[in-house]
């Protein structure tokens, strides 16, 4: 029996340990999909309802079915009920890293990529925010399309579409950025 099925059935008894080792193990997933839609605030609360009504519903989730994509569909539907409540569409600044090493080279390759990723994340909220999302789901996440499918409820044809769309977006948008370091990652 695999972990997510020990967990799903200790969830089903309403084993309240099993609620937080389910946060531990997908916290920081719930918390990407939702941070990529709402405020930093907003994700930490919206993360909190997520995993509460995963315990609520579980006794609702298709055995044979993947866990991650169930609370992946869960947190993005409770990102967008945040939105309905705020009605407009904050992306976060924030992004936690994990801890530098004491290697010069190592310290000085985290901040040329932080600044890449800030930067490249700086021009992904220019996008529309549906594909914003998808990017990130895509490749940040590395979800597949048919789990990206599974958690919007998007057909995979208009997914690819969006996926195709924001990718030459996102590289429109870096050709005519003024930071050079950025148009030197798409040639």
């Amino acid at each position: 029996m695999s972990e997510d099925h020990i967990i799903i059935e200790r969830l089903i008894s309403k084993d309240k340990l099993a609620l937080r080792d389910l946060m531990l193990q997908y916290q920081d997933y719930v918390y990407t999909i939702l941070s990529a839609m709402l405020t930093k605030d907003e994700a930490m609360e919206a993360s909190q309802d997520t995993f509460l009504k995963v315990y609520g519903k579980i006794d609702q989730f298709e055995k044979n079915a993947k866990l991650s994509t169930w609370i992946y569909k869960i947190a993005y539907r409770t990102g967008l009920d945040y939105l309905k409540k705020r009605r407009n569409y904050v992306n976060i600044e924030d992004m936690s890293y994990r801890e530098l090493g004491s290697d010069s080279a190592e310290v000085s390759k985290h901040l040329e990529n932080n600044d890449l990723r800030k930067s490249v994340q700086k021009l992904i909220k220019k996008l529309k925010k549906d594909e914003g999302l998808i990017l990130r789901l895509f490749y940040l996440e590395e979800l597949s399309i048919k789990e990206i499918n599974q958690i919007t409820e998007q057909s995979v044809s208009n997914i690819k579409i969006k996926l195709f769309r924001a990718r030459k977006k996102l590289k429109e948008l870096i050709e005519n950025n003024n930071e050079y370091h950025l148009q030197e990652y798409i040639r």
